[in-house]
């Protein structure tokens, strides 16, 4: 597990219960045009979270005016996705996040499962991934990241870009309180609490899987 706190660091308070609103973005696919003016007509969001596809064709990404935290989809720049892992590339207010990590976002702690499930490719070290130029295998989550995730314990937000197929009742800890989520295609499973919230992308429509206490502003380009 990683945890780093963001330098844009904008929420006061000390739990989800005092987020009051928060932007959510889904496959932005390079249209940085839109994005720019989804931004700018909503100046009272502290910041936005993106459940991936950001990159244009040509491997570009943004520079929003806002904070942006993100995690990768199947169509990205994986390259540019590993200078940004390395600290060898860097854009102002962009924030990746990991597979299996959580960022720290003012009092909120967000996680994320990035990529899609390709049944082949599961049990292959992430690192062991194959790259290639019109078929890089990085586009895709592991077994490993899964259990990177169940082992974060709690979070308040999670990021993935596959849906939840279901959720079910199920203590990954001793804690009424645990419910369990599956990836749809999946058998693994990512833990929540009751008061987590979800987000996931599927047909281009953001889809928010758990009850949550802020209200969330969502924008599909």
């Amino acid at each position: 597990m990683t945890s780093a706190k963001s330098a844009d660091d904008p929420l006061p308070g000390n739990s989800l219960k005092s987020v009051k609103f928060f932007g959510v973005i889904g496959d932005i696919h390079g249209n940085f045009t839109a994005l720019d003016r989804i931004i700018a007509h909503h100046p009272e969001i502290p910041f936005w979270l993106c459940v991936g596809d950001v990159a244009s064709a040509d491997g570009s990404y943004p520079e929003p005016a806002t904070p942006l935290y993100w995690i990768k989809g199947n169509n990205e720049s994986f390259d540019r996705i590993e200078a940004f892992r390395a600290g060898t590339d860097a854009i102002p207010h962009l924030h990746y996040i990991p597979n299996g990590t959580v960022v720290t976002v003012g009092t909120l702690t967000v996680a994320g499962l990035g990529g899609t499930h390709a049944p082949t490719w599961y049990d292959t070290p992430a690192a062991a991934l194959p790259v290639r130029p019109k078929d890089d295998k990085r586009r895709h989550f592991v077994r490993e990241e899964v259990e990177a995730c169940k082992a974060l314990g709690h979070v308040d937000i999670l990021l993935s870009h596959e849906a939840p197929a279901s959720t079910s009742t199920a203590p990954l800890r001793p804690s009424p309180r645990s419910r369990i989520i599956h990836t749809r295609r999946d058998t693994d499973c990512l833990c929540r609490s009751r008061e987590s919230v979800v987000l996931a992308r599927r047909q281009r429509h953001v889809r928010v899987g758990a009850p949550h206490h802020a209200r969330l502003t969502h924008e599909v380009l």
